[in-house]
């Protein structure tokens, strides 16, 4: 069964999902296997109930990049995003440069609108949710039990969070609202940057000026790989209902669609969509595999359980003061439980 990664939470809780890991016929280790998702959602060490692969595309579809205007890149003389991403340089410093950069109040009226002036920087929402997995940050963290728990609040985590809400939260060059405004903005030319899924792409194949993508930043050059966040609300996985009566006959069916699948669902979307029908240059297949290779799921994202985790991230966007600590010190005893409740309903699924 196909559907939204976000509403299989549940029925796998309620203990009507196959463990993968108990179909023999299954190899989730081969290639064509979303090498992302296996890790990052197996519980207990040994229990996973949604998987993704070239089999289908709206896993990548749902990782998170930044399209930009390569023409005001140009005018502005800045550096070249594909460059910096190939040379590792490619952090958030060297966005926020050309983003403070690039903003004006150009009809004149000592405010600044999405819908009339420049923006250095857009996005629809929970942009420090987005933003601290490219940093190389994590909501929650699986332990060596396997059980996910609230991510560690070291002074690093902390720093880049605080670091997000001082740069990103209060700075008028960043715009966080309307989803349309901002689409419209960077159709006229007057957004830089623009934080959204990569299935988004298809709405900007009428743009005038020509665009690129690119991964998120890093949060410095130390950083070793780029991350992107996977939306497990776009994002779409295969599932097996408990009810079916042959397990290892679904294991042998989608370990054979999904090798098939590597030459004509996956190659479609490559060969096709991603750098035929809709990219505008040769280098955008690259900086998407920079970007699919990079893919982080997290336990917190989208299923509904965790929402008051999630929200000590996403509510420093209209928040007064930098009060991330105290949030997280709030909701710790409430998600704990709710996490323990989730691995007792895990330890009795199959």
């Amino acid at each position: 069964m196909l559907s939204d990664l976000s509403g299989q939470g549940s029925i796998a809780r309620e203990g009507l999902l196959k463990n993968y890991y108990n179909i023999s016929t299954m190899n989730l280790s081969n290639p064509w296997w979303d090498k992302n998702i296996v890790p990052n959602f197996t519980i207990l060490g040994n229990k996973l109930y949604f998987l993704a692969g070239d089999i289908n595309f709206r896993d990548d579809y749902a990782v998170a990049v930044l399209y930009f205007n390569k023409l005001l890149i140009e005018n502005f003389s800045y550096d070249n995003p594909y460059d910096l991403v190939d040379s590792g340089k490619w952090t958030l410093d060297a966005m926020l440069y050309m983003v403070n950069g690039f903003t004006q109040d150009i009809d004149g009226d000592g405010k600044l609108n999405i819908n009339t002036d420049r923006y250095g920087f857009g996005d629809n929402g929970d942009i420090i949710k987005h933003l601290i997995f490219s940093m190389g940050g994590k909501i929650t963290e699986t332990d060596k039990d396997g059980i996910p728990r609230i991510a560690e609040m070291t002074e690093a985590h902390i720093g880049k969070v605080e670091k997000l809400y001082n740069e990103i939260c209060n700075n008028d060059n960043v715009f966080v609202g309307d989803n349309n405004a901002i689409v419209h903005a960077m159709l006229d030319s007057r957004c830089l940057f623009y934080f959204e899924m990569l299935g988004a792409y298809s709405q900007f194949r009428t743009m005038e000026d020509d665009f690129g993508i690119i991964p998120p930043p890093k949060y410095d050059e130390a950083q070793g790989n780029y991350h992107a966040y996977v939306s497990n609300g776009w994002t779409s996985t295969y599932v097996v209902p408990i009810t079916n009566p042959d397990f290892n006959r679904i294991g042998d069916i989608l370990e054979t669609m999904c090798a098939f699948s590597t030459d004509t669902i996956r190659a479609t979307l490559y060969d096709v969509l991603f750098t035929v029908k809709y990219a505008r240059d040769t280098q955008t297949a690259r900086m998407i595999d920079y970007v699919v290779d990079s893919k982080v799921y997290d336990w917190s994202g989208d299923f509904g359980w965790l929402n008051n985790l999630t929200g000590c991230y996403t509510s420093l966007t209209n928040s007064k003061a930098f009060d991330f600590v105290s949030r997280i010190e709030k909701v710790s005893k409430t998600v704990n439980k709710t996490i323990e409740k989730m691995v007792e309903d895990f330890t009795a699924a199959d």
